[in-house]
């Protein structure tokens, strides 16, 4: 397919894998240091660094939180999609890595990459 990159294809191929397919967005990808390589390389060392930041310390707790509460959103519920913890710290994870959401962070207590 044309003009679908990795942060694309990575985002519709978890919706469909949620624990297999980790999302390669770029601004993530830098701010984790997945190192150079192979796409194949990048995406699995991608997934072992978000699988490791999902699974320290409070995080997991912190994860689960942010998930119920967006559950209980009116329009999240009537979707019936709560997006995975994958996916909400592929977002809290670009939103510390753009450096626009630095103070949020910070005051939130969001997970720790």
């Amino acid at each position: 397919m044309r003009n679908i990159g990795p942060a694309r294809g990575t985002k519709v191929l978890h919706l469909m894998r949620p624990r297999l397919i980790a999302i390669a967005d770029t601004v993530v990808t830098k701010y984790l240091k997945v190192p150079s390589g192979s796409p194949v390389e990048r995406a699995l060392a991608l997934a072992d660094q978000i699988r490791r930041i999902g699974r320290t310390g409070e995080n997991p707790a912190t994860l689960a939180r942010i998930q119920g509460h967006l559950g209980e959103l009116t329009f999240v519920k009537s979707s019936g999609v709560v997006p995975s913890a994958c996916r909400i710290l592929d977002g809290l994870t670009w939103m510390r890595g753009s450096k626009r959401y630095n103070d949020l962070w910070s005051v939130m207590g969001f997970p720790n990459p």
